[in-house]
């Protein structure tokens, strides 16, 4: 497949996001809810939820745009993460067991090495969503049968579960009785990240009018400006930080996501020189590398060197915390891209 400029803009401002993410939540859920700090790092952490859902529909928009072979799926693909992922959880296992200066059990050590740093949670998901691709890839050929799977994704994995949850501070009973009767429908399917995967095929694939992309902005700042009001009144109302509209599975981050991925289809996908659509290519191509060590750099500067966004206004600390990370993650990302055979299989 020819190489899709805007999927680059697009994957180099989503890890970007997801630094972002990761650094304004340092201390959230420890700070004083009514503080204005607390409020600054909700404003900048609402603001680059989109970084992952991002990521989902790049992936869903490439993978489906042909057919896959199963075999090739399991030895390139999903093998490459599987190794990807046990690399990296080792590297996070050791630098907890010197950071800790424990020595950890053999029990323990295997758990945390199958489990794997928080972050990696998303090369589950992703190793998920390669083993349905034939199924999916059925399904977006039929425009049809598409929206019919979007609509029940919406509805079942972004709208219902979160009324779910809010009917819960209230009433849980009422939630408990909704619970049992979604669960017992099984509708995995539809569920979880893949209605990301099959939108960024249907975004990438289909024609948008100017009409309808102004309709897109507009419910994207709305999403964005609910997600921080939200979740700030969410957070107050039970004394304690609560980060139910940051779930990525939430409509108002879904309208962000959307946004942001429809601009950069309508406005970015230009032509470019060939020497900055080069320079754009290998940023891009370093994204993955950046994601899997952000999270180890953000240790080490917390841990080690103490600097992190409690060192001084979140105002400016939150910014200045994120473009450090994602820096150093870039230059580590850079390194481990020129050496040879490991290039191949860990970044």
């Amino acid at each position: 497949m020819k190489r899709v400029v805007y999927f680059d803009l697009l994957r180099i401002v989503a890890m970007i996001a997801v630094v972002f993410t990761h650094v304004a939540a340092q201390n959230w859920y420890t700070m004083d809810i009514h503080s204005f700090e607390w409020n600054v790092h909700n404003f900048f952490d609402a603001l680059s939820r989109f970084g992952v859902p991002i990521f989902v529909m790049i992936s869903g928009a490439l993978f489906l745009s042909r057919e896959q072979q199963i075999e090739k799926l399991f030895k390139k693909n999903i093998l490459k993460i599987v190794i990807i992922f046990f690399f990296w959880s080792l590297v996070y296992d050791f630098y907890q067991l010197f950071a800790q200066k424990t020595v950890a059990t053999p029990g323990d050590f295997i758990v945390n090495l199958v489990r794997g740093p928080y972050h990696l949670w998303f090369l589950f998901m992703i190793v998920g969503l390669y083993i349905i691709v034939p199924f999916l890839r059925k399904i977006v050929v039929d425009k049809k049968l598409m929206k019919y799977f979007l609509i029940l994704s919406l509805v079942f994995a972004f709208i219902v579960p979160k009324l779910v949850e809010l009917l819960a501070i209230k009433f849980p009973q009422v939630a408990d009785t909704l619970n049992y009767v979604i669960d017992s429908m099984k509708l995995n399917f539809v569920l979880g990240y893949s209605g990301y995967f099959v939108l960024g095929y249907a975004l990438h694939t289909s024609k948008i009018s100017k009409k309808s992309e102004y309709i897109i902005y507009i419910l994207g700042v709305l999403g964005a400006i609910f997600t921080i009001v939200a979740t700030m009144f969410l957070s107050r109302y039970q004394g304690t930080a609560n980060a139910l509209f940051y779930n990525n599975l939430t409509v108002n981050v879904l309208a962000m996501s959307v946004a942001v991925f429809v601009f950069f289809k309508q406005h970015l996908n230009k032509k470019m020189s060939s020497k900055m659509e080069k320079k754009i290519t290998f940023l891009s191509e370093c994204c993955l590398g950046m994601y899997l060590v952000h999270l180890l750099v953000m240790f080490i500067l917390e841990n080690v060197v103490h600097f992190s966004t409690a060192n001084f206004n979140p105002v400016f600390s939150i910014p200045v915390v994120g473009i450090v990370v994602t820096v150093i993650s870039f230059v580590v990302a850079v390194i481990l891209k020129k050496i040879p055979f490991l290039n191949r299989w860990i970044v």
